[in-house]
């Protein structure tokens, strides 16, 4: 019986994880609002992508936080407050990547940590080809 509920307990504690990051989905907030967002300061471009691709290029004035470094730190102490430090939690965080996959699993992450994320349906190139300013990190 105890090993019954045991299991059960565990499908539904996975099923609530699943159910939250399939909940996730690209927000249908047009780019002009998303830049009005930007611009009003109520929002924050986040790049999910990971080193090697940012430092081909990234949106200019976007917060660097790649997939990996969040999925990693999340288990740390303190990762929630050394976050919310780089990130503030009363700014919308419009996130992104090169096609869509991690700005989601990003989004659901952030979400989980408090954040109202939203990743968005353009990567980093549909971005360029929409007219937002490219920026390059500075030769080393």
């Amino acid at each position: 019986m105890r090993f019954a509920l045991l299991l059960l307990l565990s499908v539904l504690a996975l099923s609530a994880g699943a159910a939250r990051v399939l909940a996730v989905q690209p927000t249908d907030e047009p780019l002009d609002v998303i830049e009005k967002n930007l611009g009003e300061q109520k929002a924050l471009m986040v790049d999910v992508r990971e080193d090697a691709e940012t430092n081909q290029g990234y949106i200019a004035g976007a917060v660097l936080v790649p997939l990996s470094h969040l999925r990693e730190g999340r288990e740390a102490p303190q990762f929630g407050v050394v976050l919310a430090q780089i990130l503030a939690k009363d700014k919308v965080l419009y996130c992104y990547c090169a096609s869509g996959q991690r700005s989601l699993d990003a989004a659901a992450l952030f979400a989980e940590l408090g954040y109202d994320a939203r990743s968005m349906k353009h990567g980093f190139k549909d971005l360029v080809d929409e007219g937002f300013v490219v920026a390059k990190p500075k030769a080393e």
